[in-house]
């Protein structure tokens, strides 16, 4: 099917065969109007993929910091592949009892950023330290949203004047910190 996405205060559309990919920190949701939709979500930490190498601090740690952004729904039969190998990978019980499934997982990961960022990488935004320094602010309320939180508290507990917290938050995410919370 299909499903309406909506990534801060922009909408798109993702059909069959379309990826949706959202970095860490990206206020979103799906939902669909008139037709059902079924799709498969990964998740993973970006500082699982930690190491030592020149590609991991160019390409991978900027997503772990929050550094990056990228909204976009790609229909790339080449990505699809990896993503499908990610869901089988996921799904094989053969692969489970050998416990392999982890290292071709980890295969897959890297595979699909490699062929990502050949396609896409000109899309991608480089965010700038001030913004990044916000990471902070979307993690803490990711992890206590289910507290009793406001744009008051959250921008006293990160010593921001409120007035410019709400309005720095909105800039950098595309939605209200009230409507984030």
């Amino acid at each position: 099917g299909s499903m309406k996405i909506r990534m801060g205060d922009t909408e798109r559309f993702a059909g069959k065969d379309e990826i949706v990919i959202f970095f860490p920190g990206t206020p979103h949701e799906g939902f669909t109007e008139n037709t059902a939709a079924i799709y498969d979500v990964i998740m993973f930490e970006p500082s699982t993929l930690k190491n030592s190498t020149a590609a991991y601090k160019q390409f991978i740690e900027p997503l772990e910091f929050n550094n990056i952004s990228f909204n976009e729904v790609i229909s790339d039969p080449d990505i699809l592949l990896i993503i499908n190998n990610l869901i089988e990978t996921l799904n094989s019980a053969e692969l489970k009892k050998n416990k392999l499934a982890a290292l071709y997982m980890l295969g897959n990961i890297y595979t699909f950023f490699g062929k990502f960022y050949d396609k896409y990488g000109n899309n991608i935004k480089i965010v700038n330290k001030a913004e990044s320094t916000f990471a902070n602010v979307i993690d803490y309320i990711n992890k206590n949203f289910t507290q009793n939180i406001s744009t008051q508290s959250v921008s006293e507990l990160f010593d921001y004047n409120e007035s410019y917290f709400s309005r720095r938050f909105k800039e950098l995410t595309g939605v209200s910190s009230s409507k984030y919370i």
